[in-house]
């Protein structure tokens, strides 16, 4: 059983509690299950709960370690104020032209598989990776993610992450064993990718700074932030693309796969 599906499970073994008590570790820990609790921690008293209790190692994960789902303090509220200016409603309207023009991809990508023999079969997780990756590629850094190719790319977006979010021994070790970890330095973030955002963040933002016509992606709205004054490291603007990219690819795709499965088993609503 992973993780989600233990506390599911205590979740669930404890319905006429309002928390149950565990250890992470040796670490004591609760399993919130009323909602006015749940609404304490989560709004009513937040000052005193930001932190949510996975952490990487700073020297292990750079890139990793300023992303405001692992981050606390100062760290967390500025990444914070930056992820939510970017993603505020004006902009979004500027990505979504990158978007709309990767649908147009995805459309052509299945044409040109169901012209050959009008039948085409694939493992949902797998086609809807190709969605989300091609997006963080176009809306998010302003290059081809090469998910759509009709021959395999190694560099493709949708293939970047490798095993990045298998769940293993090693992955329960540096998330919620960190005392541990500050040892093990045990990486979540592939050295692969890690060099590959660098190296393209680098090179994108050489080539940007030179333009005059501004593009309309989030690496974009990072470089608007610096014209107004806001200064940020290139390796944070790396850090926030990274972001991006994990928070992108593989949570819009695993919804698309479930609602993909729930139209296939009702074909009435697909209809």
């Amino acid at each position: 059983m992973n993780l989600a599906g233990l506390i599911r499970q205590i979740y669930e073994d404890y319905k006429d509690y309002s928390m149950v008590g565990v250890y992470k570790g040796i670490v004591p820990a609760l399993v919130v299950r009323d909602p006015e609790l749940v609404k304490a921690v989560l709004q009513n008293n937040f000052s005193s709960f930001h932190e949510n209790g996975f952490h990487v190692d700073p020297n292990a994960d750079p890139l990793l370690y300023t992303n405001p789902f692992f981050c606390s303090g100062d760290i967390w509220l500025t990444g914070r104020k930056r992820i939510t200016y970017a993603f505020s409603n004006v902009r979004l309207k500027i990505l979504f032209t990158a978007v709309n023009g990767v649908c147009k991809k995805f459309e052509n990508f299945l044409n040109r598989r169901l012209e050959k023999n009008n039948k085409y079969e694939i493992e949902l997780k797998a086609l809807f990776l190709k969605f989300t990756g091609e997006i963080v590629a176009n809306a998010g850094l302003g290059i081809e993610g090469y998910c759509f190719e009709d021959e395999p790319r190694p560099n493709a977006f949708d293939k970047l992450s490798g095993e990045a979010f298998a769940e293993s021994l090693l992955s329960i070790i540096r998330f919620h064993f960190p005392t541990v970890n500050r040892f093990l330095k045990i990486k979540f973030l592939p050295k692969h990718v890690d060099q590959f955002f660098r190296k393209v963040v680098a090179e994108n933002l050489q080539v940007r700074r030179s333009e005059s016509i501004p593009r309309k992606d989030f690496l974009q709205l990072m470089i608007d932030m610096e014209k107004a004054g806001e200064h940020i490291a290139e390796e944070i603007v790396v850090a926030h693309a990274v972001s991006f990219y994990l928070d992108g690819i593989e949570t819009s795709s695993v919804t698309m796969n479930y609602v993909g499965y729930d139209l296939a088993a009702r074909p009435e609503i697909q209809e």
